[in-house]
């Protein structure tokens, strides 16, 4: 596990994480583990479709989010089977900040997977 700041709070301590020295590493890593895994990417582009619109049920899912300005290199395009974007509703905005994306597009892939909602009491997540 790599080096996590303590906004986490202890999130931690209940996801695994792995670091690899290139791109093309974690998607080797990736296919052995997930042979048919999808590997989507998050980016403004044409031919992109709307994250409330992917049905993600067919198969094991894993994003790349590019950096908030430039959006995915060339290299992390390449390895993607498809993309997606977030729908936005006004003028004047390039990108949202990656980790707001990031929260968006998995709330999707979570809803859209029907993954069984977590338990809360007193106003917090068991």
């Amino acid at each position: 596990m790599g080096k996590m700041r303590g906004a986490d709070r202890g999130s931690k301590f209940h996801q695994k994480f792995s670091q690899f020295p290139s791109t093309e590493e974690a998607v080797d890593y990736l296919v052995k583990l997930e042979p048919n895994c999808n590997i989507i990417g998050v980016e403004i582009t044409d031919g992109a479709t709307a994250i409330q619109n992917i049905d993600f049920k067919c198969k094991p899912t894993a994003f790349i989010f590019g950096n908030e300005g430039k959006g995915l290199s060339e290299k992390q395009r390449s390895i993607c089977h498809e993309f997606v974007y977030i729908p936005q509703f006004s003028t004047g905005l390039a990108s949202i900040n990656v980790a707001c994306a990031s929260a968006v597009i998995l709330h999707h892939y979570a809803v859209n997977s029907n993954f069984k909602e977590t338990k809360h009491i007193n106003g917090k997540f068991m």
